[in-house]
C-alpha cells in the first residue's frame, strides 16, 4: 500500500553535502517520516518556517537580485540611459549587458549544484520540502514528463524541484525552461542547475534519447499573471495540452506536481487590460513588474513545498498521431490529478492555503 513520505530539508546536517552519495542517501532516508494518507500529516506543519542567520538570508537575497533584478532593469537602464547620459554611458551600459547575455555558462552543473553551499541556503531560506507519495519510487527509473504548477511571478519551486529530484528520489530529471531564459542577463544562469530548452524536440532528446525525466511547468506565461487574478490559486492550463498530447506520443507516464509557496512568494504588478499578457505572449517571454520582500525584487520567506501526486499511467503504448479525443481526455485526467493533489495537500500547509481553491484557467 502506497503511503505519503515528507523530507524537509531543515532535518538534513549542514555537512551531509560533504558526504560520498551513498552517504547521503541513507541520511535522506531517516529524516523522511512516512504517513499512511495525507490527512495523517499534521495540518500547518508544511508551512513551518526555519529560522536562519541573518548573514545567510543576505546572501541569498543577493543571489535572487542579481538572477531577477538584472533581467527587470535591462530595459529601463538603457531607456534611461538614452534619454539623460552621454552616448558614451549608454554604449558602456549596452555592452555590460551584452556581455552578460554571451559569456558562456555551464550547461548542466546539477552535481556541484547539488553539493554546493548555495543551493542548501536557497533550501533553508525558503523552508523547502518535499512531499510524495511511495507509488512515484516505483516509476523513477522510467522516463516520464511531468506537469508541474503554479508558475508564478517565478517559478523557484521549479528552479529548486530539479536537483531535489536527483539528490531526494533518484531521479535523473531536468527542467524544461523557456528558451528566452538562456539569453537573458542574469537570469540565465540558473540554466546550469539541469534545465533543458522547454521546446518539443529538446524535450523529447531529452526522454528517448537520454533517458531523462521532463519536468515542465505546464502553465508558463500564462501563469505569471494568473497569480495576480485573486485570493485562490490559479493554474493556468486549461488549453494547454501539449504535455498530454507528448505523453500520449511517446508512450509516456504524467507525474503531477504542486508547489505550495511559489504563487505567493513574489507579487505581479500587472495591468487591468491584458496587455502585457498579450505582449509577453507575442514575445514568448514574461514582461511584467513584481515585488517581493521589503518591495525589493526579492522572494519572500514564505515555506515552499513540492508535492508529488500519484503519477497518470498510460497504457505505454505510442500514439503516433492522437486524436483530439485522445488528447482531451488525458488532459482531463491531468487536470483532476491537480485538482486533487492541491485538495489533498492544503490543510497539510495550512495558513494562507487551508481555505484556498484550485482554479483551473487560461
Amino acid at each position: 500500500m502506497a503511503v505519503w513520505k515528507v523530507l524537509d530539508t531543515k532535518d538534513i546536517p549542514v555537512r551531509c553535502r560533504d558526504l560520498p552519495a551513498v552517504e547521503r542517501k541513507v541520511i535522506y532516508q531517516k529524516v523522511t517520516k512516512s504517513y499512511k494518507t495525507t490527512l495523517d500529516i499534521p495540518k500547518g506543519s508544511l508551512s513551518e518556517t526555519r529560522s536562519m542567520g541573518i548573514m545567510d538570508q543576505v546572501f541569498v537575497a543577493l543571489f535572487y537580485a542579481c538572477i531577477l533584478a538584472i533581467p527587470l532593469s535591462f530595459v529601463p537602464a538603457l531607456t534611461l540611459s538614452g534619454l539623460f547620459l552621454p552616448r558614451n554611458y549608454t554604449i558602456g551600459l549596452a555592452a555590460f549587458y551584452a556581455i552578460l547575455m554571451l559569456v558562456p555558462v555551464a550547461k548542466d552543473r546539477r552535481k556541484e549544484w547539488i553539493e554546493g553551499r548555495l543551493l542548501q541556503m536557497m533550501y533553508h531560506y525558503s523552508s523547502y520540502k518535499v512531499v510524495w507519495t511511495s507509488s512515484v519510487e516505483s516509476h523513477a527509473k522510467t522516463p516520464a514528463i511531468g506537469s508541474g504548477g503554479p508558475h508564478g511571478v517565478f517559478p523557484l519551486g521549479a528552479v529548486m524541484s530539479i536537483p531535489a529530484m536527483n539528490e531526494f528520489m533518484n531521479i535523473n530529471f531536468v527542467g524544461g525552461m523557456a528558451s528566452v531564459v538562456f539569453s537573458t542577463p542574469g537570469l540565465r544562469s540558473i540554466g546550469s542547475i539541469g534545465g533543458i530548452d522547454v521546446g518539443k524536440k529538446s524535450v523529447q532528446r531529452a526522454i528517448v534519447k537520454e533517458g531523462k525525466t521532463v519536468g515542465i511547468v505546464s502553465d508558463g506565461i500564462s501563469g505569471c499573471f494568473a497569480a495576480a487574478n485573486g485570493t485562490d490559486e490559479y493554474l493556468a492550463i486549461e488549453d494547454k495540452k501539449g504535455i498530454s498530447k507528448m505523453a500520449l506520443r511517446l508512450g509516456l507516464n504524467i507525474a503531477v506536481v504542486h508547489w505550495f509557496g511559489n504563487s505567493v512568494c513574489l507579487e505581479p504588478k500587472v495591468d487591468g487590460f491584458g496587455m502585457l499578457k498579450a505582449l509577453s505572449r507575442a514575445l514568448k517571454m514574461s514582461i511584467f513588474f513584481f515585488t517581493g520582500r521589503f518591495y525589493l525584487p526579492i522572494p519572500t520567506r514564505d515555506p515552499i513545498v513540492m508535492c508529488i501526486g500519484e503519477s497518470i499511467v498510460l497504457s505505454g503504448k505510442k500514439v503516433e498521431n492522437p486524436s483530439k479525443e485522445q488528447v482531451d481526455e488525458v488532459h482531463k485526467l491531468v487536470v483532476e490529478a491537480h485538482k486533487k493533489l492541491f485538495d489533498d495537500m492544503k490543510g497539510a500547509y495550512g495558513g494562507k492555503y487551508a481555505s484556498k481553491e484550485l482554479v483551473i484557467c487560461s
